[in-house]
């Protein structure tokens, strides 16, 4: 399916500089609501613990353009939704892949709370791990889990699609258990920084819902 809309919709991968979307990508990571931000401990510590400035953003256009003429709150005028899932999954698979130890996902629910009946019809996430704190809850991929599902599929259980609700994904070379320590009530700092300095990347949602940017950490 991938294939067969980008024979007839060419895609323009676009780098864009950190001084044109440096104040984006950190209102959006710091905003602190699943609606608008990272949000939860996680989206504090990216905040304050990682220098954003180094990195590089990418997007996905169906046109091109010059990156001042981009803007990241607006798509109306690219159509950066149309195909943006299919570029973000072959995104995602390329970053499994290269993994060469433990690799996954991580979403913040600042919703959702254990127990919620809800939680139990969502059927598509059953690939995930959930980690549920006092305020927020955690759902989380691995490489591996991925590994088994096409891109159409891993797409819905990561809940990203251009028609979601805006928000911010983190993709960090960690386990499981790193992901839990460090959430813990008790987390020492260790336990934290190991997380934080894990994080290789994450998928921002931008043009106002149409479409995402990547940021990725220098290496």
């Amino acid at each position: 399916m991938v294939e067969e809309y980008e024979k007839d919709n060419p895609a323009f991968e676009v780098e864009l500089p950190w001084p044109q979307v440096g104040a984006f990508i950190t209102e959006q990571v710091s905003a602190g609501t699943s609606a608008g931000g990272l949000g939860g401990k996680l989206g504090r510590w990216v905040a304050s613990d990682l220098d954003l400035s180094q990195g590089r953003c990418e997007t996905w256009l169906t046109q091109p353009a010059r990156a001042g003429e981009i803007n990241l709150y607006s798509g109306a005028e690219l159509e950066v939704h149309r195909g943006s899932d299919a570029w973000l999954g072959r995104r995602l698979r390329a970053y499994f892949a290269a993994a060469t130890g433990p690799a996954l996902w991580i979403e913040v629910d600042t919703l959702a709370r254990e127990g919620d009946p809800w939680l139990d019809t969502r059927e598509v996430r059953g690939e995930s791990e959930v980690i549920f704190t006092e305020k927020d809850t955690y759902w989380v991929l691995t490489s591996d889990d991925a590994a088994g599902l096409d891109d159409d599929v891993m797409l819905r259980v990561l809940n990203l699609s251009p028609c979601a609700s805006g928000g911010v994904w983190v993709l960090a070379s960690c386990d499981v258990d790193t992901v839990r320590a460090a959430l813990a009530p008790r987390s020492s700092e260790a336990e934290r920084r190991a997380l934080v300095e894990s994080i290789d990347g994450a998928i921002i949602d931008a043009y106002d819902g149409d479409g995402f940017v990547i940021w990725w950490k220098n290496t």
